[in-house]
């Protein structure tokens, strides 16, 4: 595969310890057009001075906030970077709308596999879109509606719903797309991060879904 862009839907930041050497492999795709995803949100938040946010996303997730403190310039650059992001992005010249979360809630919104598309709020999207694609459910999702295709690619680090990693490849002009499936070393991944100070068993539980 030799594509003309890499998308990515957001999330980088979150309840896992790995963000610093994700963001040095995002840095090498190019041309790469990028989202803010809803943990993305929290730690630009947490990192303006949030004090209650950071308290909950804590008792819920971990203290995985010093893991990025702990890389001071590079840590610097990631949340300028973040802060350029918007959660969603037309791309007109593709026919393609994309969105962290959904159409009517960027951020926050959720379209599962099996779900209905007439409640994504289709009146909202720019004229001639034929391609939506979402993320944060980490859901592998591909789906048609009134001529408007809607793909989730599920995710490459931490997969849902039973399904390996994967991501999804579209050629916009010919409508052919796939996801791509694949798999790597499930234990040697948990052994990495089994004894990561800060996380919390619910966090725990949610990596180790796959």
């Amino acid at each position: 595969m030799n594509p003309d862009r890499f998308v990515f839907l957001g999330d980088l930041c979150g309840y896992y310890p790995r963000v610093m050497e994700c963001f040095a492999q995002l840095e090498n795709l190019t041309p790469l057009l990028s989202l803010r995803g809803n943990h993305d949100d929290y730690f630009l938040k947490i990192h303006g001075g949030d004090e209650s946010l950071y308290a909950h996303y804590k008792k819920k997730y971990g203290d995985t906030f010093p893991h990025l403190s702990s890389h001071d310039n590079f840590a610097s650059r990631l949340f300028t970077w973040l802060g350029s992001l918007n959660s969603s992005y037309h791309l007109e010249s593709e026919n393609c709308f994309f969105t962290h979360g959904t159409i009517n809630n960027p951020l926050e919104g959720r379209f599962y596999p099996n779900e209905n598309a007439t409640a994504i709020a289709l009146d909202r999207l720019p004229k001639n879109v034929r391609f939506v694609l979402m993320g944060h459910t980490h859901y592998p999702v591909d789906t048609t509606h009134n001529g408007i295709r809607f793909i989730n690619p599920g995710s490459v680090g931490q997969p849902r719903n039973g399904c390996p990693p994967s991501f999804f490849f579209l050629d916009t002009r010919s409508s052919i797309g796939t996801h791509v499936y694949y798999s790597y070393n499930r234990e040697r991944f948990r052994n990495s991060i089994q004894h990561v100070n800060g996380l919390t068993k619910y966090s725990r539980e949610v990596i180790w879904r796959y």
